[in-house]
């Protein structure tokens, strides 16, 4: 094969992503995620500013592979996040929260995000999210990241303005060229509650929870090194670099990094505890821990399979089943709905109304609110049976 032919074959076998957007309709209050592709399709929702998800709830329903948005997506930069600054802001301000930035509830339902890889040395937030305003995000970890940006950095969302970050966890590097960069957020102005880090750290204003502190951290702990030596006035700590506001009943491994908080001024409160890493893996420390749980917040368990080389860890699902009330019914009657190889005919419906589609095993591939009359593509689908349930009623569809 001629080099030139064999360098296209090439060029042609790569996976990059491709933003879905089919799930979401603006009517709906809550959505359901299952792939990656799916999840860059609300980042772009919220960064052109058609929807920030206010008063509006995403539920993650799998674990998510992200390395087709890593280094060979978006000119080497990788992973867009999702929530961005006001370009005619230029910096972490409040105001340049607005329009960009997501405001509802993601729900990770303790599935795990893995690849997510950010190298943009211009980038004002970073993270799985850019920018949270007045939002939640919960029940997320996220493994082996590596986000190398400019200002504001973090494992989960990079600029946090009155949200809350909740039972969140975070494994990678987290390298910042200016200042604020976490391993759960990087400017933080609400609330960090329950979370956990273990973060290999680099730069100025940066922690292994919190990069630049102005809100609350409660009841979470890292266990974070700096990845090289790091000039005498950087402000670098375990928990935080900078703190301006609240710390309490939170932890870090002092054998990781020796200091909890790189720099406080003004802080309002700091009840934190430096531990050794045998002190952390001990019951004890879950004991601790579970004795400050507030509302929503997670139980923490002992690592018995060593994924979080001994430390407390949550309840993270091992695996994609559906819910027992997600799984088709046995009956397969008549149903307002047609296939071909290629696509599904909705028809005959009064209103809009949820379509599911499974496999054979009762796993879901596909969930959605479809219009009275729309046509939906199954053209990628590999050739098998499959089940289609819509308004109470279940359809075989042979492929």
């Amino acid at each position: 094969m001629p080099k030139s032919c064999l360098s296209l074959a090439l060029a042609l076998s790569i996976v990059w992503g491709a933003a879905d957007k089919s799930w979401y309709y603006a009517t709906e209050t809550g959505f359901t995620i299952r792939t990656a592709d799916e999840l860059a399709g609300l980042a772009e929702l919220v960064n052109d500013a058609t929807e920030s998800f206010a008063g509006k709830t995403i539920t993650l329903a799998a674990n998510i592979d992200l390395s087709n948005y890593g280094v060979d997506f978006n000119e080497g930069k990788g992973w867009i996040p999702i929530g961005r600054v006001a370009p005619s802001e230029g910096s972490t301000t409040i105001e340049s929260f607005d329009p960009y930035s997501f405001k509802g509830t993601f729900d990770g339902n303790f599935h795990k995000i893995t690849g997510l890889y950010i190298n943009d040395g211009n980038r004002i937030g970073s993270g799985l999210f850019g920018t949270l305003k007045d939002g939640v995000i919960k029940n997320t970890t996220i493994e082996k990241a590596s986000i190398t940006a400019n200002i504001s950095a973090g494992g989960i969302v990079g600029g946090n303005i009155m949200g809350t970050v909740l039972n969140c966890s975070f494994s990678g590097e987290i390298i910042i060229l200016q200042f604020n960069g976490g391993g759960i957020v990087g400017y933080n102005f609400g609330t960090i509650a329950n979370s956990y880090s273990i973060a290999t750290m680099g730069g100025d204003a940066v922690g292994g929870l919190v990069g630049t502190n102005d809100g609350s951290v409660i009841n979470s702990y890292s266990n974070s090194v700096a990845n090289v030596e790091q000039p005498p006035s950087a402000k670098i700590g375990s928990l935080a670099g900078y703190n301006q506001n609240s710390i309490i009943n939170s932890y870090w491994n002092t054998e990781g990094y020796s200091a909890g908080v790189g720099y406080a001024a003004f802080a309002l409160e700091e009840i934190i505890t430096g531990m050794s890493a045998e002190e952390m893996q001990n019951a004890s420390f879950i004991d601790i821990l579970n004795s400050s749980l507030g509302e929503q917040y997670a139980t923490w368990l002992p690592d018995t399979e060593n994924i979080n080389q001994g430390f407390p860890v949550f309840e993270w699902k091992k695996d994609d089943e559906p819910n027992e009330d997600d799984k088709p019914g046995d009956d397969i009657t008549a149903i307002p709905l047609t296939y071909s190889m290629e696509s599904l005919q909705i028809q005959g419906l009064a209103k809009a109304q949820k379509l599911r589609l499974f496999n054979l095993k009762g796993q879901t591939l596909m969930e959605r609110t479809v219009l009275p009359s729309e046509k939906i593509s199954i053209a990628h689908l590999p050739h098998g049976v499959y089940l289609a349930n819509i308004s109470g009623k279940t359809l075989r569809i042979v492929k």
